[in-house]
């Protein structure tokens, strides 16, 4: 068996969220403010062909009112996140591979960013 990797992969986000961190993000998706900044930011990147990955529950959490169908999706997440993996390319310790891989970070960063100001 080889320990070889055999793909390369990026992305950005939480895998989940702990108790008091998926308290805070349920409060951040329904307040006016951040909750319409996350909307915008996850159809922005879902626009640009990312899947926006952590819905986990099938009903809504107790308390919370959602204003949107957006919203309401977003309330079933236990994580908020996005990953992008490839084949391992030959040019992997190149320029161009960095550029590339800055570049498809940098599309997926403002769902980085809005996780950042709302939950810090």
């Amino acid at each position: 068996m080889s320990s070889q990797p055999r793909s390369l992969g990026i992305g950005v986000g939480a895998h989940g969220f702990d108790r008091n961190r998926l308290a805070a993000y349920r409060r951040a998706v329904v307040d006016p403010g951040t909750g319409a900044a996350l909307v915008k930011t996850v159809r922005s990147v879902e626009r640009k062909g990312y899947e926006v990955k952590g819905e986990h529950y099938k009903t809504l959490p107790r308390g919370f009112e959602p204003s949107s169908p957006d919203q309401e999706r977003l309330l079933r997440y236990a994580a908020l996140w996005i990953g992008e993996d490839e084949k391992l390319p030959a040019d992997l310790h190149t320029p161009p591979i960095d550029r590339r891989r800055a570049t498809e970070w940098n599309k997926m960063a403002p769902l980085h960013r809005w996780l950042v100001d709302a939950l810090q």
